[in-house]
């Protein structure tokens, strides 16, 4: 099942799969910093290896409790580095996965430098995305906005002009 490292992942290969954690007793930490946002994650993290065997939309929702000072944000990953972040989330996460293994890292929060660890839940549900002529394909979109708004995964705004992936999941009102 693993510890919940980067070295030595939970395993999640089954849908829907539910897990809960305490990240004061997490086994280290992730990254303070991941290259999808500038929110400060210094606290310790738990690790999640989620194994798809075709192209889907992959959805992970995280419940803490914020009235406590309990604060878990979601981070995407396709490799075992901060430069590798798909998406962030602060409660819920969506977006389309390609067949393959994903990381997904549950990390602290760490609100002027104080980490706002405890306990959470954490679900992890898939739907397989049907092929043929209606099958979603990947594209670039530039858009015509002057940044991407926060928690739009698949939006970048390091460029000369924002630029989304299709297809999104979600919100898109600006």
């Amino acid at each position: 099942m693993g510890i919940g490292t980067f070295a030595d992942p939970i395993v999640v290969d089954s849908f829907p799969f539910h897990d809960e954690r305490n990240t004061t007793a997490a086994p280290g930490p992730g990254f303070d910093l991941y290259s999808c946002s500038s929110a400060n994650e210094g606290g310790d993290a738990f690790v999640y290896r989620v194994v798809t065997t075709e192209r889907g939309v992959l959805s992970v929702h995280v419940e803490d409790d914020a009235s406590a000072g309990v604060d878990i944000d979601l981070h995407l990953l396709s490799a075992a580095s901060a430069d590798a972040c798909v998406a962030r989330a602060n409660t819920d996460l969506s977006t389309v996965v390609d067949a393959g293994s994903h990381l997904v890292v549950a990390d602290t929060y760490g609100s002027g430098g104080d980490p706002q660890a405890g306990p959470f839940g954490i679900d992890f549900t898939f739907s397989a995305l049907e092929g043929g002529n209606c099958a979603t394909q990947s594209s670039t979109l530039r858009m015509f906005w002057s940044s991407c708004p926060a928690g739009l995964a698949g939006c970048d705004d390091s460029g000369a002009e924002p630029v989304l992936t299709l297809p999104v999941l979600g919100n898109l009102v600006k």
